[in-house]
């Protein structure tokens, strides 16, 4: 041995040792059963006074602390056939000696228990997971502790047997749907759920307070008689279905709700105001009689199906503000022949302009990566089409049905075609495309390559 490594030989022994606790120790840590600041559960399904529950542990610093979980069942009728009448769930349950807080819900927990007619929740309870009460249509009273933060989508649908509005100082999840006339919300409420007044036929008019910022979609469906524009000072929320003429959202307005205008077919124009910054999904879907609506340059996004099937719209103005546009946006739009894309867009996302049977043409911009699936679908009037040398990934019958196309160039930037991308676009007779795509030309083409003249670049 060298003097070298005689020298350094205790050190480098020394070094190899700790290692090897190191490694030991950290074995020993994960193997433990524990998770350093993350729930872990104990027990599969445990049942504790004919009710089943998840129990967990959760390590926190140097503290343990123990949650329940309420859960269903197991087999297949779950809790159905044996909870009947009254059910009032405890703060707390004790298991091998140690107490549980009962804090969640969880998911499906209670669901299609038609039997229950009235249920006690503790003031223990955080969280109620999806669909824990759904179809409880027999269940005519639930309170609903103010130590609860958490609801998910669809807890309690289907529980049209309720006779008070459902909610806490915090949250409002449901108005009965016999409620007839003019409702009034609580003040402080700061979030409306998701289908919170959905098949309340007779209500006739809504105020929301202004502590209400987070409000959810879908929340009107079958509200057939109410007839007040529904807003407070930040968000727009509804508008009369059979509203007719030209309407303004006022000023303050920060947001306007999913399908706030949806299926208002007389509505001639909207005019939105600066401050919004996302157009959300079917804001103005099947707004039949709307010719233009004024986008302010605040907006960044609009949602998929935004304005979908808004079949007198001819003109679209799309600030540069805009990034991103969802899916079917403009699927529909029967009557649109100019759009403007802004510049730094990336992605023309799927069906985009779907059934744009009057858009003669389009200028995509230089930022298009991706053009996507059925994005010009049955615009049955497009003449021409550039697409940009940035290009590359076109989708599934991207450009299907373009029955006025006579000649098109696919840059070489351009490394993906998904199936018949261009297929049954019949006029179709000079086509520029990379050689890598020679073998697919039927693939892509489908029958219509019969009569058109290729040339392949490399």
């Amino acid at each position: 041995m060298c003097k070298i490594c005689c020298k350094f030989a205790p050190q480098i022994i020394n070094l190899v040792i700790m290692r090897k606790v190191f490694l030991v120790l950290v074995a020993v840590f994960f193997c433990s059963g524990y998770s350093y600041g993350y729930k872990t559960q104990r027990n599969k399904r445990v049942e504790i006074g004919s009710l089943y529950y998840h129990l967990y542990r959760e390590i926190k610093y140097n503290d343990t602390l123990y949650t329940a979980e309420l859960t269903y069942a197991p087999g297949v009728v779950k809790y159905t056939a044996n909870l009947i009448g009254e059910l009032s769930i405890p703060d707390s349950v004790a298991y091998d000696s140690i107490v549980f807080p009962v804090t969640g819900i969880g998911k499906e927990a209670f669901k299609n228990c038609r039997r229950l007619t009235a249920v006690t929740l503790p003031n223990t309870l955080k969280y109620i997971e999806r669909d824990a009460f759904a179809n409880c249509d027999r269940m005519t009273t639930i309170n609903l502790p103010d130590s609860v933060k958490q609801i998910e989508y669809g807890a309690f649908s289907g529980c049209t047997g309720l006779i008070a509005p459902l909610y806490n100082s915090r949250i409002f999840v449901r108005l009965p749907q016999s409620y007839s006339g003019e409702y009034i919300m609580p003040q402080r409420i700061k979030t409306i759920k998701s289908g919170a007044f959905n098949e309340c036929h007779e209500l006739t008019s809504l105020t929301i307070p202004r502590s209400a910022t987070n409000i959810e979609n879908n929340l009107f469906y079958g509200c057939y008689q109410l007839q007040s524009i529904v807003y407070n000072d930040s968000v727009f929320v509804y508008m009369p279905k059979d509203y007719v003429g030209d309407y303004t959202v006022p000023q303050s307005i920060k947001r306007v709700t999913g399908e706030a205008f949806g299926y208002c077919r007389r509505i001639r124009s909207v005019s939105l105001p600066y401050g919004i910054t996302v157009i959300e999904s079917h804001s103005f879907i099947e707004c039949e009689d709307m010719q233009s609506i004024i986008i302010p340059e605040s907006v960044e996004e609009i949602g998929w199906g935004a304005f979908q099937k808004c079949s007198s719209l001819d003109t679209i103005i799309l600030p540069e503000s805009v990034e991103k546009v969802g899916s079917g946006a403009f699927a529909g739009c029967s009557k649109l022949k100019y759009v403007n894309l802004p510049e730094e867009m990336r992605n023309l996302d799927d069906r985009m302009f779907e059934g744009c049977s009057s858009m003669e043409s389009v200028d995509i911009p230089d930022s298009v990566r991706i053009i996507g699936s059925c994005a010009f679908r049955n615009c049955s009037s497009l003449r021409e089409i550039v697409i940009p040398d940035y290009v590359y990934s076109i989708g599934w019958e991207a450009f299907c049905g373009c029955e006025s196309l006579t000649s098109l160039t696919i840059p070489s930037s351009v490394t993906r075609i998904d199936r018949l991308a261009f297929c049954k676009c019949t006029q179709l007779r000079t086509v520029t495309l990379p050689k890598r795509f020679k073998p697919e030309i039927e693939i892509l083409f489908g029958d219509c390559s019969k009569n058109i003249k290729f040339k392949f670049t490399k």
